[in-house]
């Protein structure tokens, strides 16, 4: 399809778009362009040609991912990596265990750059709760970490994944990570504002890049121009990456590679977003239509994210190219009555970055609730899969059974996805009830901060933990932290939650996943 003869049209939807929000939250600092083979429109003062914020430097936070994933692929072309590489091959020492079984030699890249490694969101030294510029030191603290599920099985976001990418490469090549990825990727790719901070270098590779607007949209033709892309990485990387992601037939969307697939009509955009405090960055491409798009907000909250769902200009022109009208709803009729009315779904879910989702029956209706909001009628496609009703982001709910008893819950959407695990306690005459010989666990807990010299370090603490104090509760025979998250008894003092992270209780504290909480 020829675009440019549509150039107009999306210039003044984006400029429709960017007017409203800047219209309805005047607080809001807002940036963004679009590009096809050349830039198409730009956020900014268009009297005057020009918008100073498309050249002005910014953090990217998680989107340094995607260029970390850019670098091992520029690595790959070179043939210094595979995607089917066990890390243990570059790292021989590690050990990491899933329910005490080292299952390091299980790991590849694609498990690192999927999010399906199984490791934690953090480690426990030199990572976002205290800072640490000791790279070694950094990955030392990964070394013999618990997993929260075997690798390969199911996803975890982790910022450890693209710091173990990032290391591993900086030792192949022998030099450091920031002057690797500027050979290998931001100078070829014309990157000339792109940099790393020196704040906390052991994580640059995750969430330590800085740059602007005017780079991000160049560097999206290394995504959506197969023959540029060509230049740097193997021929079909798209394909690849896409592959990675494995889409199943009737979802909208997977994950991988630190990013979204979203399906579209007959196409796929694919998303990655960076976010920190009231800071957001968004950036979607399109390989069919070779279309990118980049949209930075600053000092922006809820009702803004929320309003970006409502209002996303780039899914839109997407939609518009696919000739599809979809509002969400239309796809499925109105009746939410469904034949297989099970009890055993009912109950409470936890996902591994501690999310709850509720589900309940009505009146021959089950009822979702994984946003703390309202409770979103279910409609039965077959046994063990739901889709959302009444909202314009239409869920798609999937129960996966294990020995024929729901073992989980996926929630997949075009602006939300998620693994849940079942946290109801099971038949309490059950004799392998635990909880009761662990009494002396009960109590409250508060974060350590014990190696915080600042104000502003407990700062970071609390805004990356969010939970400053805990409680053991015992329930039905089982522990509870925080009367929500059950604990299941591993051995002597050592528990997981039912999502896999670790719980180990001491004399008078407990740690919970890497972080410690003193009575």
């Amino acid at each position: 399809m020829e675009l440019s003869k549509s150039y107009n049209k999306f210039y003044w939807i984006c400029e429709n778009n960017f007017r409203y929000f800047r219209d309805k939250y005047p607080f809001v600092q807002i940036s963004a362009g679009l590009i096809h083979q050349h830039v198409i429109w730009t956020s900014g003062d268009h009297e005057l040609g020009t918008d100073k914020l498309l050249a002005e430097p910014f953090p990217v936070y998680s989107v340094s991912k995607l260029y970390t994933m850019l670098c091992f692929f520029a690595a790959e072309k070179e043939n210094r990596v595979a995607l089917e590489d066990p890390i243990t091959k570059y790292l021989p020492q590690f050990e990491l265990k899933y329910e005490d079984v080292n299952c390091a030699s299980s790991i590849t890249f694609e498990h690192l750059l999927s999010h399906t490694s199984g490791l934690q969101h953090e480690a426990s030294v030199g990572n976002n709760f205290f800072m640490s510029n000791s790279v070694n030191e950094h990955i030392d603290s990964i070394n013999e970490s618990q997993l929260l599920f075997f690798p390969g099985k199911n996803y975890n976001y982790s910022n450890l994944n693209y710091d173990l990418i990032g290391y591993i490469l900086s030792q192949i090549y022998g030099i450091c990570f920031e002057t690797l990825i500027c050979d290998l990727v931001l100078d070829k790719l014309e990157m000339t504002d792109t940099y790393y901070q020196n704040i906390n270098i052991c994580q640059n590779p995750s969430w330590g890049m800085v740059s602007s607007i005017q780079d991000l949209l160049k560097s999206l033709r290394a995504f959506t121009d197969q023959e540029y892309s060509k230049n740097f990485f193997r021929a079909g990387i798209l394909d690849r990456v896409q592959r990675i992601f494995n889409v199943k037939v009737g979802q909208y969307s997977g994950f991988g590679l630190g990013m979204k697939i979203i399906r579209v009509g007959n196409t796929f955009i694919g998303i990655l977003t960076g976010m920190y405090s009231d800071n957001f960055i968004e950036i979607m491409w399109s390989q069919k239509y070779k279309l990118g798009f980049v949209l930075y907000f600053s000092r922006f909250d809820k009702r803004v994210l929320k309003e970006l769902d409502d209002y996303d200009v780039f899914y839109n022109l997407i939609s518009e190219l696919e000739n599809i009208s979809f509002t969400g709803n239309e796809l499925f009729n109105t009746s939410y009555y469904y034949p297989y009315i099970c009890l055993d779904k009912i109950g409470s879910y936890l996902s591994c970055d501690n999310h709850i989702l509720y589900i309940k029956e009505t009146d021959s209706c089950l009822f979702l609730n994984c946003f703390g909001e309202d409770w979103i009628p279910l409609q039965c496609l077959e046994e063990n899969k739901f889709v959302t009703v009444g909202i314009k982001d239409v869920l798609e709910v999937q129960f996966e059974m294990v020995n024929n008893d729901i073992c989980a819950v996926y929630v997949n959407g075009y602006s939300y996805f998620n693994y849940f695990y079942r946290n109801d306690p099971p038949n309490t005459n059950d004799p392998k009830y635990q909880g009761t010989k662990y009494l002396r666990f009960l109590g409250r807990y508060c974060l350590d901060i014990s190696r915080t010299s600042s104000r502003e370090e407990r700062q970071r603490i609390s805004l990356y933990n969010r939970i400053s104090k805990i409680e053991v509760t015992c329930e039905q025979g089982w522990l509870y932290l925080n009367k929500k998250y059950r604990l299941i008894h591993i051995r002597d003092h050592l528990f997981k939650k039912v999502n896999g992270e670790p719980v180990c209780f001491g004399e008078n504290y407990v740690i919970v996943g890497n972080i410690r909480y003193d009575r």
